[in-house]
């Protein structure tokens, strides 16, 4: 089945390659684990006696330190946790990105070219901490897609493009149905206009 309706193509080149997309979400980890860091730093001065950091390194201080930051470490990975969440999703709402996709070059688009939704770009982190966090094969379907979706790019209708990409011309929205065990998913796909969609879209162009 497919649709057409401000539905957008950009060219071949403009799709972000696999190694881009990688050194961005590498950016993005090391970023999110010096916050983490940062905020154990925090806690500890806060929560540790000055006389148990002075001590010397071993396992009764590091056992000593565990005592004192307990009641602070759940609250504190609740945090991070959600910080990260808002990081992977605000952010993305902004013309920057997020700092990974800042020094790639980088930006998620929908099928109209702009930035997604809001409830696009939760349902795509999601599905992104599995098969990116754990698994680390989102990225593998990158390089068999002709437009370098990832499946959490699939499933929810999103495109990767270098940060001044500009849409080549209109296309039309394709779902594609496919079984994966006992699982039906539908991936979304853009795909170019035929002639007789073409010679519409350019008789209802204004001159």
């Amino acid at each position: 089945m497919t649709r057409t309706s401000s539905v957008v193509l950009f060219a071949p080149e403009d799709y972000a390659s696999t190694t881009r997309r990688v050194f961005a979400a590498l950016v993005d980890f090391v970023l999110l684990i010096l916050v983490l860091t940062a905020i154990g730093s925090v806690l500890q001065l806060k929560y540790v006696p000055p006389d148990v950091i002075r001590m010397p390194r071993s396992a009764e201080k590091q056992r000593l330190i565990n005592k004192h930051m307990k009641p602070a470490q759940m609250p504190a990975v609740g945090g991070w946790v959600l910080f990260c969440i808002a990081y992977h999703t605000a952010a993305r709402r902004f013309p920057f990105g997020t700092a990974g996709y800042l020094v790639a070059g980088l930006r998620i688009v929908d099928p109209s070219g702009s930035s997604p939704p809001w409830r696009v770009l939760i349902r795509r982190f999601a599905l992104a901490v599995p098969f990116v966090g754990f698994f680390g094969i989102s990225y593998l379907k990158c390089r068999q897609n002709p437009r370098r979706q990832a499946f959490h790019d699939q499933w929810c209708g999103t495109w990767v493009v270098r940060r001044a990409a500009r849409p080549q011309g209109p296309a039309k929205l394709a779902y594609q149905t496919k079984l994966l065990g006992p699982f039906l998913t539908t991936y979304v796909e853009v795909e170019p206009l035929d002639e007789s969609e073409q010679a519409a879209v350019e008789a209802n162009t204004p001159p």
